[in-house]
């Protein structure tokens, strides 16, 4: 699970320590990291990774989370170089790879290994950092976990349903439908959703 808010980052939003404490601002932020990591089936900071994948048979091979760096990859205990990493057009996430023509990820049960950086992360600074548009979306689920305690409540959630349409690598996030409730926020939802892997088609 990852680290991707701090206490500091709901206190700034307005919710004082009258309204939740400490203990229950971090119970908030990893249930929250913890539910839209499940939803979205990957997470939004690099993480160093070895995957061990069933080759294909074919030149294309899809990947469960999004590749940032790759180190290394061997088919068969072979070293392969020729592998092209390729990002998916609207959401810049690189979950597929591709060999030159007439070669393929040769067929087998967890026979290629690869070696990287994963994450659904955004690349537009010198180094990976997890989206604004994440961000925003986990601290409105925080807070929604929080227990509800004042009428300033009320307040809080005018704040939160102004900040809409965050931007990601100069990705505009508009509102759409939401495939099935999740924080109970439809644009938290989105947000959230719209980093599960693609569909992809069988070729």
């Amino acid at each position: 699970m990852g680290n991707y808010l701090t206490i500091a980052d709901i206190r700034a939003e307005g919710v004082t320590a009258e309204i939740a404490a400490d203990a229950l601002v971090t119970a908030a932020i990893a249930d929250a990291a913890r539910r839209a990591e499940a939803a979205a089936h990957t997470w939004f900071e690099a993480r160093t990774k070895t995957l061990y994948v069933n080759g294909t048979g074919r030149s294309r091979l899809d990947l469960d989370y999004p590749l940032i760096t790759l180190t290394s990859l061997t088919i068969d205990g072979v070293s392969v170089t020729d592998t092209i990493v390729r990002a998916h057009p609207v959401s810049g996430l690189a979950y597929e790879l591709r060999r030159p023509a007439g070669a393929v990820f040769a067929k087998g049960e967890g026979n290629i290994t690869i070696v990287g950086s994963f994450g659904a992360v955004d690349m537009s600074g010198e180094t990976p950092a997890t989206p604004a548009n994440i961000k925003w979306a986990l601290k409105r689920w925080a807070y929604l976990l929080l227990p509800k305690v004042t009428d300033e409540d009320l307040a809080q959630e005018r704040r939160f349903l102004t900040a809409t349409n965050v931007n990601m690598s100069g990705r505009s996030m508009s509102r759409g439908p939401v495939l099935a409730p999740l924080s109970g926020d439809p644009e938290v939802d989105r947000i959230i959703t719209s980093y599960r892997r693609p569909r992809v088609a069988v070729i």
